[in-house]
């Protein structure tokens, strides 16, 4: 989906719509991660078990541990990220 939103972004030249898809999109790839992870402890039946959880509250990356210095999707400094336990 978020492919072919961000073509017609390009296509209508609206760069923060573009922008935004684009963040949008990389930080979807990296929550199927964290899903799959806990799908695979469900499956299991166990419960998931996750170190604290940075998000950036600029463009949603999500990520399991410490917040990066800058964050790696839209460039936003580590006050940026909040955690989650």
């Amino acid at each position: 989906m978020y492919p072919v939103y961000i073509e017609v972004a390009k296509f209508q030249e609206e760069k923060l719509a573009q922008r935004s898809f684009e963040w949008s999109y990389a930080s979807e790839k990296l929550h199927k991660q964290l899903f799959e992870k806990a799908f695979e402890s469900v499956n299991a039946g166990k419960d998931v078990e996750l170190g604290p959880v940075q998000v950036c509250e600029v463009c949603g990356y999500t990520l399991e541990g410490e917040a990066p210095d800058r964050c790696p999707v839209c460039g936003a400094v580590k006050e940026k990220f909040k955690a989650f336990i």
